[in-house]
């Protein structure tokens, strides 16, 4: 009862079986010169990770923050009901989440304590936003995403937890903040803040979103699909950094749903993939990204017809053809062996 849950438990497979892990977070309302959140605490730590082992329900608690001197009170005061992170095993350890409520909450007091200059500060000269999306036809702020990629400076991928940031009442985006969980090479917990440079204009979310409403043939398939007895719904839009052959650009990603009446789940129609300045929308989201690809060589001075002939340019087009399907190769490698584990539970 002293710990407050986090709203997102996951399962994860390890160790031959399926394991719930929830974060506990450690709050109080009383930590001095600290400012308050939504008026109910002014100090929170993920102290605790608690997980339960899905067949059995029985539950362990680790302590993750030894830093935390409230945890460490609660540990002295129950000394049987906490374990140390190191006994957990590695199997678990490798599936461990940064968790996404105490993200938020990190990311909308960073909107106006990014500026470091005192003056700056009090003026309140630079205060940020969450940005807006549209999703289910309504118009909300977007909520941290996962997404597996090489953070700038880093040489491998990884999964991380982010969210864009643009300026208070203005669409253009301006940072992203990146949450690492990487426990192979020591990097969970630590969080990573990327400006982008001033004077240069970054299409926040809300402006894909309103170029993909005008583009002109994409707008053409919304009439064909959405038809009577039909519901299109927009999914959640992923802003996601690339860096390619020394370039660097956003990819913004969106899932288009069909839900017939009478039909609780909708079902994936299309995927809409964005740059700067090119948006496509096709079956799946490898075909999209193939369809970017191309866009994007030919807007660098290439003829259509010569690019489609040219082996320096078709061979980059196949590199990128064979990357996803290697990456759609391990999903469903990665779904078998699932598969196979549940059928040994059982």
């Amino acid at each position: 009862p002293f710990l407050r849950l986090d709203s997102d438990p996951y399962m994860v497979v390890a160790e031959g079986k399926l394991w719930w892990i929830q974060d506990g977070y450690t709050v109080t309302s009383n930590y001095p010169y600290s400012d308050p959140f939504n008026n109910e605490f002014n100090y929170i730590r993920n102290s605790v990770k608690a997980v339960v082992d899905a067949y059995t329900g029985d539950v362990d608690f680790y302590i993750f923050d030894e830093q935390d001197a409230i945890i460490q009170t609660y540990a002295k005061v129950f000394p049987s009901l906490f374990k140390s992170r190191e006994e957990m095993p590695e199997g678990l350890q490798s599936h461990v989440r940064y968790p996404r409520d105490f993200f938020s909450i990190q990311a909308e007091k960073y909107l106006l304590y990014h500026m470091q200059d005192t003056t700056d500060f009090y003026r309140k000269e630079d205060p940020w936003s969450i940005p807006q999306e549209l999703f289910f036809e309504t118009m909300q702020p977007i909520q941290p995403y996962h997404v597996i990629m090489k953070l700038p400076g880093e040489d491998k991928e990884e999964f991380v937890l982010m969210l864009p940031f643009t300026p208070l009442n203005k669409p253009n985006q301006v940072a992203w903040l990146a949450a690492r969980m990487d426990n192979d090479r020591g990097q969970y917990g630590s969080l990573k803040a990327f400006f982008f440079p001033k004077g240069i204009q970054v299409d926040g979310p809300q402006q894909i979103e309103a170029r993909i409403d005008q583009d002109f043939t994409i707008k053409q398939q919304f009439t064909l699909l959405c038809q009577r007895g039909a519901r299109c719904i927009r999914g959640n839009l992923l802003v996601t950094p690339i860096e390619h052959e020394g370039e660097r650009f956003l990819m913004y990603v969106e899932p288009l749903y069909i839900q017939a009446e009478n039909i609780a789940f909708p079902e994936l129609k299309q995927v809409i993939v964005a740059d700067a300045k090119r948006v496509v929308m096709e079956n799946d989201f490898e075909s999209a990204l193939v369809a970017l690809v191309e866009k994007r060589a030919d807007a660098n001075g290439e003829d259509t017809t010569a690019f489609h002939t040219d082996p320096t340019k078709q061979q980059q087009i196949e590199d990128v053809r064979q990357d996803i399907e290697d990456i759609q190769r391990t999903l469903d490698q990665l779904k078998q062996s699932l598969e196979e584990i549940l059928e040994s539970i059982e």
